[in-house]
């Protein structure tokens, strides 16, 4: 008798769940299931309509944990909490996705509906859902080239934080730089093209700096050289009391790149070279002999210097100068 029932229960239940889930009833549904109980369930062979059901109840899970809320400052315990039930569901629904149709369906939602609203949202937001969609086994090409779709779509001051902070997240994940993000860096900064932007990006947090010993003998014979010529130990200044050294050795040298300080500086120098332009002011060889100090004594280290990867030509309309930095 009960086989006959559960036959005759079989057909209207598998109607009446399924106009259930067209109508996204969720929670009606999950409440039916779970008086029914797995054993009823296997026995009324309703067990696709619970796999459904699972897969719809964890994307909306998914989305309401990961989506900003109006007001919504950073990304709250209380959103975390809820994304970590969320993604255990998630992770439930993708281990019975024989056919890849959770697994299609979560692709759409987080590139399509939720990263789009997190990465605009904030860092914290940004965060969350790349870190999920790692964790939902969304692949790394899929979810970077999402992210620079959308990125191309914020406001400046928005792609400037997500650069700042994007660095940091990858190094976190171990994941690699991709090209583009090294690009919009570069284009960013308006960094040498020696830089290696990757190599600065895992060196500290939220900074793109990196200090790299010079190995290159050139280079160092070269800062010998600079040391030799400039030293000058029989001239007196009022920095130079008592003994004075005869001569210095450049024992080594550390290319220190700086994203921020060279922003910075190459800012000031744009506005320099303006203000130059409106004075139509001189930078001609001539002028520093005639009406300034003479030659810059360390300049003749600027051809060697331009030739390096590491570095960019000089300004030469704001007298742009390699110089050698004293230190106390």
């Amino acid at each position: 008798r009960a086989e006959e029932l559960l036959a005759a229960l079989q057909s209207p239940l598998a109607e009446h769940f399924a106009e259930m889930l067209r109508k996204g009833q969720l929670l009606e549904l999950e409440t039916a299931l779970g008086v029914l109980g797995n054993a009823r369930i296997f026995a009324l062979h309703l067990r696709g309509v619970q796999q459904e059901l699972q897969r719809l109840r964890s994307l909306e899970l998914i989305q309401k944990a990961l989506l900003p809320t109006p007001g919504q400052v950073g990304f709250p315990v209380l959103k975390a909490r809820q994304l970590r039930h969320a993604v255990m569901m998630m992770q439930a629904a993708l281990a019975d996705d024989s056919d890849d149709q959770a697994a299609n369906a979560l692709r759409v939602v987080m590139i399509n509906d939720v990263m789009p609203a997190c990465l605009a949202h904030s860092d914290e937001s940004m965060t969350a859902v790349i870190r999920t969609a790692f964790d939902l086994r969304l692949g790394d090409l899929e979810v970077w080239a999402g992210v620079e779709q959308i990125f191309e779509t914020l406001g400046q001051r928005r792609q400037e934080e997500m650069s700042s902070s994007l660095p940091e997240l990858l190094k976190s994940l171990g994941k690699e730089m991709p090209a583009w993000l090294i690009d919009k860096l570069r284009a960013m900064y308006r960094l040498p093209e020696g830089w290696d932007v990757a190599h600065m990006a895992s060196q500290g947090a939220r900074k793109l700096l990196a200090k790299t010993p010079v190995r290159d003998a050139a280079t160092l014979r070269l800062f010998q050289e600079i040391l030799t010529r400039t030293a000058q130990p029989e001239l007196r200044t009022r920095d130079r009391r008592g003994a004075v050294p005869r001569q210095f050795t450049a024992v080594r040298a550390v290319q220190v790149m700086n994203a921020a300080n060279w922003q910075t500086y190459l800012h000031r120098r744009d506005e320099i070279a303006q203000e130059c332009r409106g004075l139509n002011a001189r930078y001609d060889d001539a002028h520093w002999q005639d009406n300034l100090n003479g030659h810059i004594m360390s300049m003749f280290i600027k051809d060697a210097m331009a030739g390096g990867a590491a570095s960019e030509p000089l300004l030469q309309e704001v007298n742009e100068v390699w110089l050698l930095h004293g230190t106390s």
